[in-house]
């Protein structure tokens, strides 16, 4: 098993228990669902819990490795303040990241494709469409950003966790 780790703060943030593939070399993208942490620590996949079952609903992820969604209202913003909204929130990340790599001696050639990525990912999300799809977690402490889509995938309905390769570190277990 594979075990994702925030490059900044070392939190786990994701593992190959869910499938998980890279997309262009830069982002690894994994498919998690609703579960059900009952109280006495179990989880449960949402569709399998009944009435009788208490806990905390949410994503997987969520309640493995302890994220906390971030609260923000992006489908209000004015289009312009919606954009450097979500700039600046995921800029900030993102440069950590790229200093980070800097930090590590990578060529200023793998930074600047590094950069170019992120920018063409996260320009894509500015669509109503897809923002009314978004939702965004970050770690305990000072790291991660984590993105999730809701997706259709095979006519089911999908939710997929998003990160970028640079941003993790991969251990195997």
């Amino acid at each position: 098993m594979q075990i994702f780790k925030d490059i900044l703060n070392g939190d786990v943030l994701a593992s190959t228990t869910a499938p998980v593939k890279l997309v262009d070399g830069f982002l690894y993208e994994f498919e998690t669902r609703y579960m059900l942490k009952t109280n006495d620590g179990r989880f449960i996949p949402e569709d399998e819990s009944t009435d009788d079952d208490e806990g905390q609903l949410n994503l997987d992820f969520v309640l493995k490795h302890n994220l906390q969604l971030v609260h923000f209202d992006l489908h209000e913003c004015y289009e312009k303040e919606r954009i450097e909204t979500l700039n600046g929130f995921i800029g900030h990340y993102l440069r950590k990241v790229k200093y980070d790599m800097r930090a590590k001696h990578r060529s200023e050639e793998d930074m600047n494709e590094y950069m170019k990525k992120t920018s063409k990912w996260s320009s894509d999300w500015h669509t109503d469409a897809r923002i009314k799809k978004l939702q965004f977690f970050v770690a305990r402490y000072d790291g991660s950003v984590v993105v999730v889509e809701e997706r259709e995938v095979n006519g089911k309905e999908t939710y997929v966790v998003m990160l970028p390769k640079e941003a993790v570190v991969v251990s195997t277990e």
